[in-house]
């Protein structure tokens, strides 16, 4: 035994140092004495406490997963599963923000439905990312609305750090912008005094060297202005000669651009010429009229132009005929007749014109129609010849071809709408209108079977059959009707089998209820006769029980005694039990706060490794951690706490257990006094045995007793044949209830709740036998003669 004892010191000593990894003997684990009971118990706690020390290790390494042990009756793995379920949710929620943040989604916030510490992370989190979200989503928008020019949007002010320092600038940029805004919108206006402003003000820094470049470029696209409006002045007074930049002192670009318009205007001048000429011709529709001059560049192109201008007219004149024939265009003509022999133009665009009007009417007539979702109208091919009538009949064919497509599919939807799923498309349609009927018929033929399918189930159900097999899923939202239905047969299932079994179970206790009250009854039939005769015999005892009152008296008073000594010892022993209760109570709190310590610790080392892994990730916004370490810190006081009452219970068990030592001595003593008047009364007992022949005094009590008792039979007997009247009802109701439930066809079983308990039908064979004892009681003794 003490070899068993110090291996079991050994096991309990590396659990206590927190080593889980050892195997106990085998052959100490199958002993059946205590040491075995000790080493069985160390057994299973080191498995326990090794499954925790892995969840813990998979919850240290961030495998929440594997965190998921299922032991209901440990409560701290549930706390490290729930731990491990709740950081799993919070990294789910980061992952996911980070996603849709890097999506451009500023709106991703955590749920704050958690509790404590969990709840605390999430507020605070959410805090960082409301206040990064309002000051960025506020200067997108400005910076949007700047993209696009529009200076009016103006950035909130009144956040903190760097944002603070984000919205002031850009309303400083802001304001800038429209600083050159306006002054550009005063150039544009013609007015360069602005410019004097930004010239007065000068740079705004050392590297500012955007105010120097637009005061410059205003000042010679000033002088540019200048020359190119008095350019533009003498070109509109007709002096196409003579422009020179003359006093203004161009460079670069501009320099060029001053010469090019002196050139150009000159090139200008020659080109109008031809160009008088030309057009001249063209105006009375003389298209035979040529350029004689050649010109380079741009103005070759020009003239160029002109030329193709009128080589296009003269194809227009041609083409203008074919279109006044019915085939396409529309023009606007200023005159009807022609302007000269030449001018093939004007009567053609006027036989134009008037087919024109005629499509323009007819397209006025199908919108106004389409509209109204008239399809049936016809167009008129009468005044019309060529292309134009081959067009109005293609269109009344196409729009007859419609009317009689989109009337077939209004009347299936409307007879669909009405409930009839037995309708169908069966026309051969093409394109769009074939692909409409193809879908149209799907939906069709998906509402019949799902119609059909839930007819049958129902009809199934209302017919009793609930061995129905599961339903398969359907697509989209049809998909709740199979469930809703699966989940119907499913309960009625469960219920209509639990009804069944509660029938069969009230059915059998109500007989073994019938078949009881009988056997009672006819007990209690033969007790009472058996009671009148023992009353008979009794009555004939009185006379031989006067000597034994001196010995009943001595009896009677030592029996007080030992009475008092029981009732003494039975207090101590009460004592002792609320003690021992006390203490067992005060151990389970101690396990209570022990676990709660061990689920605190997991938490404060859970908290501070996430805000840790958090701060790192927000870098300069780490501080809105600050609320984690709060809790951490909380924590850390509760674990305080627990360990401080652990400690007062242990004392206080230590205490109970001395005391309830000292209940257990003082229980033993009473115990050894009443087992000696225990001896003194057998003693008597013996005195009394001898004289029990002359006892009489009580008897007349006990005929009295007796008669009671044989009252109490027969009331016992009447009442257990009421009870079998009122269990063969039941029995039979239960039966009838038996029936119905059975008319259901389940699909499974289901087993009873608890077994019956079984009809012993034994029952009358005990009670008759009982009498039986009590008749063949032998009469020989003493007391026969009676």
């Amino acid at each position: 035994m003490s070899k068993d004892l110090k291996s079991l010191e050994f096991y309990l000593d590396r659990l206590a140092n927190g080593d889980f990894s050892f195997s106990i003997d085998n052959k100490l684990l199958k002993k059946k004495n205590k040491a075995g009971k000790m080493a069985r118990l160390v057994k299973t706690i080191a498995d326990k406490e090794r499954k925790k020390a892995e969840a813990l290790k998979n919850l240290s390494d961030g495998n929440f997963e594997a965190c998921s042990i299922a032991d209901s009756d440990d409560i701290s793995l549930s706390c490290i599963a729930e731990i491990a379920s709740s950081l799993k949710n919070i990294n789910n929620q980061i992952e996911s923000i980070n996603e849709r943040i890097g999506n451009g989604d500023t709106a991703a916030r955590l749920n704050t439905r958690s509790k404590g510490g969990y709840r605390q992370i999430a507020l605070g989190v959410n805090k960082i990312l409301d206040a990064e979200s309002e000051s960025l989503c506020a200067a997108n928008e400005m910076v949007k609305s700047m993209c696009l020019n529009d200076f009016s949007v103006q950035m909130v002010t009144g956040f903190t750090g760097v944002f603070e320092e984000l919205a002031q600038g850009l309303n400083k940029l802001r304001e800038k912008f429209i600083e050159i805004q306006q002054r550009f919108t005063q150039i544009s206006d013609g007015n360069f005094d602005g410019i004097e402003h930004m010239r007065e003000n000068g740079a705004l820094s050392e590297n500012d060297g955007l105010t120097p470049a637009v005061i410059k470029a205003f000042d010679t696209l000033n002088a540019f202005v200048n020359f190119a409006g008095g350019a533009a002045q003498n070109c509109a007074q007709g002096v196409l000669s003579g422009a020179e930049t003359g006093e203004y002192e161009f460079t670069g670009k501009y320099k060029a651009a001053a010469e090019d318009i002196t050139r150009a205007i000159g090139t200008v001048s020659l080109l109008l010429k031809e160009y008088t000429r030309v057009l001249s011709a063209m105006s009375v529709n003389d298209l035979t009229m040529q350029f004689d001059q050649k010109f380079a560049g741009d103005f070759a192109q020009l003239s160029k132009a002109a030329e193709d201008l009128r080589s296009r007219m003269l194809y227009i004149e041609s083409t203008l005929k074919q279109i006044a024939q019915g085939n396409a265009g529309a023009v606007e003509l200023n005159e009807t007749e022609p302007l000269n022999e030449n001018d093939g133009l004007t009567p053609a665009l006027k036989i134009l014109t008037e087919n024109l009007k005629s499509v323009e009417n007819v397209a006025a007539q199908i919108s106004d129609a389409t509209a109204e979702g008239n399809l049936s109208f016809h167009i008129s091919t009468d005044n019309v010849g060529g292309g134009v009538a081959k067009l109005y009949s293609a269109l009344n064919t196409m729009f007859s071809s419609i009317s009689e497509q989109l009337n077939e599919i209004s009347s299936v939807i409307e007879k669909l709408v009405s409930g009839d799923t037995s309708v169908e498309i069966t026309e051969d349609y093409k394109g769009i209108f074939g692909k409409l009927k193809d879908n149209l018929n799907a939906l069709i033929l998906e509402n019949r079977e799902i119609v059909s399918l839930t007819t049958d189930i129902l009809n199934g159900i209302a017919d009793g059959n609930l061995d129905i097999d599961t339903i398969k899923d359907l697509p989209g939202d049809w998909n709740g009707i199979p469930h809703a239905l699966n989940n119907i047969v499913k309960t009625m299932n469960e219920l209509i089998g639990n009804i069944h079994n509660a029938v069969n179970e009230v059915a059998a206790s109500a007989n073994q209820v019938a078949s009881a009250s009988q056997a009672l009854s006819q007990g209690a039939a033969e007790q009472a006769s058996s009671i009148e005769e023992l009353t008979a015999s009794i009555s004939e005892i009185a006379a031989k029980t006067k000597n034994n009152a001196i010995n009943a008296g001595e009896a009677s008073n030592l029996a007080k005694a030992m009475r008092e000594s029981a009732i003494s010892g039975n207090k101590e022993m009460s004592e002792m039990l609320t003690s021992m209760k006390e203490i067992n109570e005060s151990s389970q709190n101690i396990s209570k706060i022990i676990k709660v310590i061990d689920d605190i610790a997991f938490q404060t080392n859970l908290l501070s490794l996430n805000a840790a892994v958090e701060a790192a990730r927000a870098g300069q916004h780490g501080k809105g951690f600050a609320v984690v370490a709060e809790e951490v810190r909380n924590l850390a006081v509760r674990s305080a706490n627990a360990a401080k009452d652990t400690t007062e219970l242990i004392e206080g068990s230590i205490k109970r257990v001395e005391k309830g030592t000292q209940i257990a001595s003082d229980t033993a003593k009473t115990l050894g006094d009443i087992v000696s008047s225990v001896d003194k009364v057998a003693g008597l007992i013996e005195n009394i045995a001898a004289a029990s022949n002359e006892q009489a005094t009580g008897i007349t009590q006990i005929n009295q007793s007796l008669e009671q008792v044989s009252k109490v039979v027969q009331t016992n007997s009447a009442t257990a044949e009421q009870s079998a009247a009122a269990s063969q009802e039941l029995s039979g109701q239960a039966g009838l209830l038996k029936g119905n439930v059975e008319k259901f066809k389940l699909k499974v079983k289901v087993p009873p709740k608890a077994e019956s308990i079984p009809v012993k039908a034994e029952i009358h064979d005990d009670i008759d036998e009982k009498i039986d004892e009590k008749k063949d009681t032998s009469l020989n003794n003493d007391f026969g003669k009676y």
